[in-house]
């Protein structure tokens, strides 16, 4: 998982990222000013976090630990 932040100046940096992110087949989370403004601009990312930080981040901690539950489930160690 790659989590990225950035303000509306850096979006085609963001992009890129989530780009390669997804080619090496990991999950993508956009927070931030940016996308608090204008979530539209990231589509192709597989969560976006919208508002502050405190906000949301008991919900999004748990996003995050389905996420990595669900990565593991299938693992054979």
């Amino acid at each position: 998982m790659v989590i990225v932040t950035g303000m509306h100046i850096q979006k085609p940096q963001i992009n890129q990222i989530n780009e390669l992110t997804h080619r090496a087949g990991k999950i993508t989370v956009v927070g931030g000013t940016s996308v608090s403004g204008c979530p539209e601009y990231y589509p192709e990312f597989d969560i976006l976090h919208l508002s502050e930080l405190g906000d949301a981040s008991e919900n999004l901690e748990i996003v995050f630990n389905l996420l990595i539950m669900n990565y593991f489930s299938d693992k054979v160690y």
